[in-house]
């Protein structure tokens, strides 16, 4: 974690937490997430974190969140977290955006539908194109 500056906290659990990073260094440039997973001393939970993060690394399609590095941190006299470095996504997650959307565009919707289904269709689309990506490279997408 020492090659980042925390901006903030996205949320937080009892898996962990997520948070917003800026690096300090390198190529990398503009804001990233790490999603910080807890392991306590369990070394095969961190193992099988560790294994699931590095095969979603290998992943590069236009609409599958980009994971960039992961890493285990063990601070002195603290547990262990797997930490994942991926794509910062401004709106959050679909979910997220989504009812955002519905809140926001719910009068446009009712006197514009055509548009709305549009919008709906290609968005299907293109997640049906990234689970197809995402079962072909041999991984079985969970929530």
């Amino acid at each position: 974690m020492d090659a980042y500056d925390e901006v903030r906290e996205l949320a937080a659990g009892g898996s962990g937490r997520a948070i917003v990073v800026s690096p300090k260094s390198g190529g990398q440039k503009g804001l990233l997430a790490i999603k910080q997973i807890a392991c306590g001393r369990d070394v095969a939970s961190a193992n099988k974190a560790l294994f699931e993060a590095t095969t979603l690394c290998t992943l590069r399609h236009p609409n599958v969140v980009r994971f960039h590095k992961v890493f285990l941190e063990t601070p002195p006299g603290a547990d262990c977290s797997v930490c994942i470095v991926m794509e910062f996504c401004a709106a959050g997650d679909l979910g997220q955006h989504l009812v955002e959307m519905r809140r926001r565009d719910s009068l446009l919707a009712i006197l514009q539908p055509k548009r709305e289904q549009d919008k709906m269709l290609k968005w299907m689309g293109q997640l049906a194109d990234a689970l197809e990506y995402i079962h072909c490279s041999g991984i079985i997408h969970r929530v």
